[in-house]
């Protein structure tokens, strides 16, 4: 759910809430106001019938039924008692019981005592409570279009900025140099937000150049002792006058120089595949550098009688991606394929619809299958293995927009990776 849509409900939830309670409100005053109203009627009506009384008009020619007048002994009284209620009486013309207001008099008029009793229909409480809902509806329909208005319209127009901000967020990376193109704007807040962000991208592009520097020297530096210790051993192992026991102990140390040498490759390689070094919008051939690399892999398998079988569909036609990486990807999953495999196992590769599926035999994995494809994490307790063939391979798989998964059923590993289609041509 966006902000402005956030804004929206909660300006619509604060609208209800204050209407609800300015209903309440205007019902109160609503209904003192009639009260008021009909007992000033009442009021004026009496006048008018005391002032008749005076003149000596009958009293059956005033008495209807809206008006009863009896008269009463006067015992002294001087001062007039007025009281005013509500009542229920039949209407005459509904003939249904109604609310009325009734004004309730004991008028002296000249010697005579005269109890006056005026009645007046009432407008009833549901009949006000149906206006004052009615009037709020309208009033919240109203305040709800401007308010939709203004949130979709003008709103849009005032966060344009910080959809933009988001939008060269999104499309940064720390691996170029192509500077942020934020908008211009006069608000005080995205001016804010627009030097953090500058500051922040600087901050993150100086730091990855130096870890960038660090890692590159470090690796280009460790690769030349290595390549001296490894050629020193390999001229050790050709001493004809070297004992068998330190024969053994040379090899070791050389199988180790040469992990450390793949282990620096392989975290470079991912440290650039992080960071957005390599253009992941090219169109590559998935079955083409399959049979390129196919070859190579069937002659290690054989070496290790494994039997190799391959099915590869051209129907894949090209994807998008990288044509440096999916290679890697490739090797990676073909080297694992036959790095886990039994002696005598066997592997099949299959490709159709732009799903690549390479099974192999082996022994059950030491982890989960989502453990695996984590850095250092390894299948099996190989010393030989580093545990970074899979978490390139997920990385590649990441950056690429590629769907990978693996699953083991005894004895079969399975590793699917699920293509994206290539680019629409523009």
């Amino acid at each position: 759910m966006s902000l402005l849509t956030k804004f929206t409900f909660i300006y619509l939830a604060i609208i209800s809430v204050v209407l609800g309670v300015a209903g309440l409100i205007i019902y109160n005053q609503f209904q003192e106001l009639v009260v008021r109203e009909t007992d000033y009627t009442l009021y004026h009506d009496l006048q008018i019938v005391k002032e008749s009384i005076r003149q000596g008009k009958p009293i059956e020619a005033l008495n209807n039924e809206r008006v009863h007048i009896t008269p009463l002994p006067n015992h002294g009284r001087t001062e007039e008692i007025r009281a005013y209620s509500d009542t229920l009486i039949v209407h005459y013309f509904t003939k249904k019981l109604e609310p009325f207001r009734k004004v309730t008099a004991l008028s002296p008029i000249g010697d005579q005592l005269y109890r006056i009793e005026i009645t007046e229909i009432f407008i009833e409480e549901e009949d006000m409570k149906r206006a004052v809902a009615d009037m709020l509806r309208k009033l919240f329909f109203a305040l709800s279009g401007a308010i939709l208005l203004f949130s979709f319209v003008f709103s849009r127009q005032l966060l344009k900025p910080f959809r933009l901000i988001l939008e060269q967020m999104e499309r940064f990376t720390v691996g170029t140099n192509a500077p942020l193109e934020l908008p211009r704007t006069n608000t005080r807040e995205f001016r804010q937000l627009k030097a953090f962000v500058r500051q922040m991208a600087d901050r993150a592009r100086r730091e990855y150049r130096a870890l960038k520097e660090f890692v590159e020297h470090t690796s280009h530096e460790m690769q030349t002792p290595v390549a001296i210790a490894q050629g020193k051993m390999e001229l050790l192992l050709q001493d004809p006058e070297l004992k068998p026991r330190q024969a053994e102990l040379v090899a070791s140390a050389k199988n180790a120089l040469a992990r450390l040498s793949r282990l620096g490759k392989g975290l470079a390689l991912l440290t650039k595949i992080e960071h957005g070094e390599y253009t992941l919008s090219e169109q590559v051939d998935v079955a083409a550098a399959l049979h390129r690399l196919l070859p190579d892999f069937e002659e290690l398998a054989q070496m290790k009688n494994i039997e190799f079988l391959a099915d590869i569909e051209d129907d894949c036609k090209t994807v998008r991606g990288n044509a440096t990486l999916l290679e890697i990807l490739l090797t990676n999953l073909l080297k694992n394929a036959i790095q886990h495999n039994d002696e005598g196992g066997r592997i099949e590769v299959r490709l159709r619809q732009c799903r690549l599926l390479i099974r192999n035999t082996g022994k059950a994995p030491d982890h989960p299958p989502e453990v695996l494809f984590q850095r250092f994490a390894k299948g099996n307790s190989s010393q030989s293995n580093l545990g970074l063939g899979l978490a390139i391979a997920r990385k590649i798989c990441d950056a690429s927009g590629y769907h990978i998964r693996y699953r083991y059923e005894a004895p079969w590993h399975e590793v699917e990776v699920v293509f994206a289609p290539p680019a629409p041509e523009t």
